[in-house]
């Protein structure tokens, strides 16, 4: 074997190695494949290799980083910003995250039961800092006012 394709068969045993422990995006595998000191031009190679073998999928990726990050509590903004900068595209990101099986209200409302409980907050500081946390974990000002409307759950 020749030093090229001793180096292709390097950076695909890598990529497999990578993919065994979860789904990877093309531009995330590309960063892992060159942060290695691979060389760009055969990372892309053996990236649309493994993209044409159905090894490697955006699609595959989207759904099971969209399903772990809801799963884990997060709101569609935050998971939309995560998965743009892992190079996926809007309209990718938002047909999974458009999932008739994801209710992010039920969810905003669930995250913040969990950590303030069931009551409502007793005044406006409490309820900011409430509000705040929701929007941190990444859920839309629509479905925080839903989350923080409490005493329709208490009903």
């Amino acid at each position: 074997m020749n030093s090229e394709s001793d180096t292709t068969a390097a950076i695909r045993e890598t990529a497999y190695r990578l993919l065994s422990r979860r789904e990877h995006s093309e531009v995330e595998m590309s960063r892992k494949l060159c942060s290695r000191r691979f060389d760009p031009a055969q990372v892309e190679q053996v990236i649309q290799e493994l993209v044409y073998q159905r090894h490697l999928s955006d699609e595959r990726f989207t759904e099971s980083f969209v399903r772990d990050r809801y799963t884990r509590g997060q709101g569609p903004a935050k998971i939309s910003r995560d998965l743009l900068t892992r190079g996926i595209d809007d309209s990718l990101a938002s047909r999974y995250l458009s999932v008739a099986g994801h209710d992010w209200s039920n969810l905003a409302i669930r995250c913040r039961t969990k950590k303030f409980g069931d009551k409502s907050p007793g005044d406006f500081r409490e309820w900011a800092r409430q509000a705040r946390f929701l929007q941190g974990r990444g859920f839309t000002t629509d479905q925080v006012r839903e989350a923080m409307a409490i005493d329709a759950l208490n009903e």
